[in-house]
């Protein structure tokens, strides 16, 4: 059975003068005896290395103290604590940062300094190569990863309201990503990540200000069959929520379709029919709209009054109604013209409710046709 793994263990170590005991650096590490070793050899600190050599030449070496035992999650607290606490008592450490193996904790004249003499050099490149793979694995380790989580926590983005990149630089890395498909794994921590995220009100604002007035990232985009049938079946049977529906009600209500639109729309439901259910489920919803919206009803009746009495529509309307009314009117005309004695049925009455025709409709056909009939000489 393989034995769980221990916490590792930082100690915060101080090296002092080996005749008064006097602090000069304060550091970390998780193997003492190694990187007492490496100390003489280490050339990013000047200051250290010359006193380190001094003491070496004299026949001594530093003492070394051990101040404290921590762990992975609070070494850098404690480092720069006790980097704090021996400056503020009087001691000249040696340590050109606050602690915590952060560069942001370099003082001005440092970064200064370190600026001017790396200006201008050039890596070869395997050394370049090697310098990006270290830096690549060592930002990838889990103690990298909760640090720079540690540090964003909680603050705004550094580069928020700031244009990183001009056009071309967009250009490039846009084309450096098309077509590049993401694995299941980097998917699922997407998804994780968005799920149950809701931008504010400031963030939509800004992306409906940038996208108003282009065209749609899928217009003019033909989707395949087996694209289609997953989207299908991803929206099957979701239901949208009330505030959902009503925001999108709002949004089109009143909103003209172009007639580009239209006849899409014409062209797309033609020959369909919708099923029985689909018609019951329509006339359900639209009923229970109407008895529990007024505001839908209101506008609703005011849309069909608009409608029946626009006169294009009556004109509709009245051509439909005779293109439909038609072989009734010429079975009547047949009808009246038979000898009452042969006529079925019988009467008039019964001819109305046999096509469901109104009285006035029957009496105008009737003085139609009668007019119609050549005078006798």
């Amino acid at each position: 059975m393989k034995m769980p793994e221990l916490p590792q263990k930082y100690e915060i170590y101080a090296l002092c003068e080996p005749s008064s005991m006097l602090v000069r650096y304060v550091g970390k590490t998780v193997n003492l005896a190694k990187r007492l070793q490496q100390h003489p050899y280490r050339r990013h600190n000047a200051r250290l290395n010359k006193w380190w050599q001094g003491l070496q030449a004299s026949g001594v070496s530093p003492e070394v103290v051990v101040l404290e035992q921590t762990d992975a999650a609070h070494w850098r607290e404690r480092e720069r604590y006790w980097i704090r606490f021996y400056r503020e008592s009087g001691c000249d450490l040696f340590n050109i940062a606050d602690g915590g193996d952060g560069i942001d904790f370099l003082p001005d004249a440092v970064r200064r300094h370190l600026s001017k003499i790396r200006k201008g050099r050039k890596l070869s490149p395997e050394q370049a190569r090697a310098f990006i793979e270290k830096g690549q694995k060592a930002a990838k380790t889990p103690e990298a990863r909760a640090r720079r989580i540690a540090s964003l926590t909680g603050k705004p983005s550094p580069n928020r309201g700031k244009v990183i990149h001009d056009e071309e630089s967009r250009r490039r890395i846009s084309n450096a990503h098309a077509g590049k498909p993401k694995s299941q794994e980097t998917r699922a921590k997407l998804s994780a990540a968005n799920l149950g995220h809701k931008d504010s009100l400031e963030t939509r604002a800004k992306k409906s200000a940038s996208h108003r007035g282009l065209p749609g990232p899928n217009k003019g985009r033909t989707f395949g069959v087996e694209t289609r049938q997953k989207q299908s079946a991803a929206r099957l049977g979701k239901k949208r929520g009330p505030e959902f529906c009503a925001k999108m009600s709002k949004l089109l209500s009143g909103k003209p379709k172009s007639p580009e639109h239209r006849a899409k729309m014409s062209q797309r439901m033609k020959g369909f029919k919708p099923t029985e259910e689909m018609l019951a489920k329509s006339k359900s919803a639209r009923r229970a709209l109407m008895q529990s919206s007024p505001e839908f009803r209101d506008r609703a009746l005011s849309g069909i009054s608009k409608s029946w009495n626009d006169p294009e529509v009556k004109r509709r309307r009245a051509e439909g109604n005779r293109k439909r009314l038609l072989p009734i009117r010429k079975e009547f005309e047949r009808w009246l013209n038979t000898h009452p004695s042969e006529r079925e049925p019988p009467t008039q009455a019964e001819f109305q409710r046999r096509y469901g025709i109104s009285e006035g409709t029957i009496t105008k056909w009737k003085r139609e046709i009668l007019k119609s009939r050549p005078i006798p000489g």
